[in-house]
């Protein structure tokens, strides 16, 4: 069961995906690439902690920022910064994580 849904994900997901086989020496085809996207879609709406990433799935601060700039670029997942009067806070709060593509959810 697991191997079909992973089957279908993929299918959905490397399409755009092409256009960056790898970057920066990391293939996004990896099974590290679909557990974070796994749990990127469980925390739709909330706030995107990427320490919590990085002790959930044990990976690279740099492999998650590589992995976010690569789900922004192809217009999968959108990253929402609060509003605050107070710009410090505005420039300190976590954002939100937002699916633009609906199949992928």
């Amino acid at each position: 069961m697991n191997n079909e849904i992973l089957l279908i994900f993929s299918r959905w997901i490397r399409v755009p995906l092409l256009l960056y086989p790898l970057y920066r020496g990391e293939a996004l085809g990896s099974l590290d690439f679909f557990n974070v996207m796994t749990v990127l879609a469980d925390q739709i709406g909330n706030l995107l902690n990427k320490n919590e990433l990085l002790n959930t799935l044990k990976l690279h601060a740099d492999t998650i920022n590589n992995y976010l700039y690569v789900l922004r670029k192809c217009f999968h997942v959108d990253l929402v910064k609060p509003f605050h009067k107070n710009v410090r806070k505005e420039i300190t709060k976590m954002p939100k994580i937002f699916f633009e593509d609906a199949a992928l959810r």
